[in-house]
């Protein structure tokens, strides 16, 4: 058993966190949750249900909270291409491999 499969035992028997199953396309994996207590807008959070197409409180927040992280990274991403870090003009298809009958005509 791993350290973190340890450790996740010794919390859930302490009533820590609450143990959800995550389908990864390989194997089930357990995650540990913090269990957190928070005022919600009623209608914003219908509406929020409404557009994610999630059924429950937990679903919709957690969804939220994916887009939110989600929309980060590919600003994050169109960031690094408008500075220069992301070169998106290389086309490997152009380059000619080593040893190809091509190569010799070069």
């Amino acid at each position: 058993m791993s350290q973190a499969n340890a450790q996740l035992r010794r919390y859930r028997k302490r009533g820590r966190f609450d143990i959800i199953r995550v389908l990864v396309p390989w194997k089930l994996e357990e995650v540990g949750m913090a269990r957190t207590v928070i005022d919600l807008d009623d209608d914003l959070l219908a509406e929020a249900q409404t557009a994610l197409g999630t059924t429950t409180k937990v679903g919709t927040v957690n969804a939220a909270l994916l887009e939110v992280v989600k929309r980060l990274r590919r600003q994050e991403f169109f960031d690094a291409i408008d500075s220069g870090e992301i070169d998106l003009t290389y086309d490997a298809r152009n380059e000619v491999a080593p040893g190809s009958p091509d190569q010799a005509a070069a």
